[in-house]
């Protein structure tokens, strides 16, 4: 099997990491969620919870990945704990449905929102955004790496302010 060569570093890492927890919903359903809550204190909670069990859920992968240090992820920590199958299985479902599912939930929304600054119909605008994504992507690791520091970023200094 041939090896692969490490081309993301601890901050690209962390930059995946925080990029997939900080979602679009936390920018489009904050005002739900207050409703929801009854007001900023009860929201505020719920945001800890809810933080608390991506935590739980990070530091389980963490523990799997020093398990099992090889490529592939929860591929292969499946492949490790159930074999060929279940992996397969995994694998499928994971690339077929899930990676869909989060598109379909997230990239309207980005439409939406770029929508209120340039005057074109969010489908389109969704559609030039997925494929500029996959154009970066297709360049190298290392722009998808950027592009990921930067839109990290961006959420985080939008949760900031």
């Amino acid at each position: 099997m041939a090896e692969l060569t490490r081309r993301l570093d601890r901050v690209d890492a962390l930059a995946v990491s925080l990029g997939a927890v900080i979602g679009v919903g936390v920018f489009r359903n904050t005002g739900v969620v207050l409703r929801g809550a009854r007001g900023f204190a009860g929201g505020t909670l719920l945001w800890l919870v809810v933080g608390t069990v991506c935590l739980s859920g990070a530091i389980l992968y963490a523990d799997l990945s020093a398990r099992a240090p090889e490529a592939g992820g929860g591929y292969a920590y499946v492949r490790i704990a159930f074999g060929g199958p279940a992996s397969f299985v995994y694998g499928w479902m994971n690339a077929r449905s899930r990676s869909r599912c989060a598109r379909r939930q997230c990239m309207p929304r980005v439409g939406e929102r770029l929508s209120a600054w340039i005057p074109v119909h969010p489908r389109w605008l969704a559609a030039a955004a997925m494929l500029s994504l996959a154009g970066l992507t297709l360049i190298g690791v290392r722009t998808g790496a950027i592009a990921q520091r930067i839109f990290t970023s961006g959420k985080l200094a939008t949760i900031a302010i």
